[in-house]
Parts: C-alpha cells; sequence; structure tokens
C-alpha cells in the first residue's frame, strides 16, 4: 500500500469511527456504548501508581488488515487512532490520527465508567 492511499484509508475509517462515537450518549454509559465496548477485541487500561485517578487505556478494534486501535491518556484532551497495514522498523505503527476532543470525552466517559 502506498503513503497516499494509507493516509486516505486511515481518514476514512478515523472519519467513520468519529461520527459512530459521537452518536453516543455523552452523559454516561448506553446500550449503544456499551454493544460497541463489547465488540471491542480487548480493552486494556493501566492506572497509574503515582496517581490513581491518572490512567492510560487502549481499545483494539480490528486487527489484521489495517490493525486499529485507540489510545487514550487521562492526562491528554485528545484521543489518539493507531492505523496500521505494517509497522516501521521500530515496530511503531505507519499512521496515527488525533481524534476531536468532543469524541475524546466520550470515550473517556466509557473508560471511566468501566474503572468505577
Amino acid at each position: 500500500m502506498n503513503t497516499n492511499t494509507h493516509l486516505e484509508s486511515i481518514a476514512d475509517f478515523a472519519n467513520d469511527i468519529e461520527a459512530m462515537i459521537l452518536e453516543f450518549d455523552p452523559s454516561g454509559f448506553d446500550e449503544k456504548q456499551l454493544e460497541w465496548a463489547n465488540d471491542l477485541l480487548e480493552i486494556a487500561i493501566w492506572k497509574r501508581t503515582s496517581d490513581e485517578s491518572s490512567y492510560r487505556a487502549e481499545l483494539l478494534i480490528q486487527c489484521g488488515g489495517p490493525t486499529t486501535w485507540i489510545e487514550i491518556d487521562s492526562r491528554w484532551s485528545h484521543a489518539t487512532l493507531h492505523h496500521s497495514w505494517g509497522c516501521d522498523r521500530s515496530g511503531e505503527p505507519l499512521t496515527k490520527w488525533t481524534l476531536r476532543e468532543s469524541v475524546t470525552e466520550i470515550l473517556t466517559v466509557l473508560i471511566e465508567t468501566m474503572i468505577d
């Protein structure tokens, strides 16, 4: 896959996932969020030992073509969508995309509901 095609692929994927997440109820954990969370391949949440209210979470959406996951860190006001048809020599995904702050707020409610 060439670079232009890869960038088009992540842009399309990011727009689609943001549109879907923006349909969630931002005030709490509703049925649509629960269904989406249950369809995730993996949810990993790490709480920081130095600050128990701080965490980092990864939501694995799909694997294999492309592999996509969302990384959320409570210290930041944005989430990062990782979208990769492969990786560079250090193992880093080829493309990262910053999700809108409004999407990050909804995902933060979802993660914090799971933590509680």
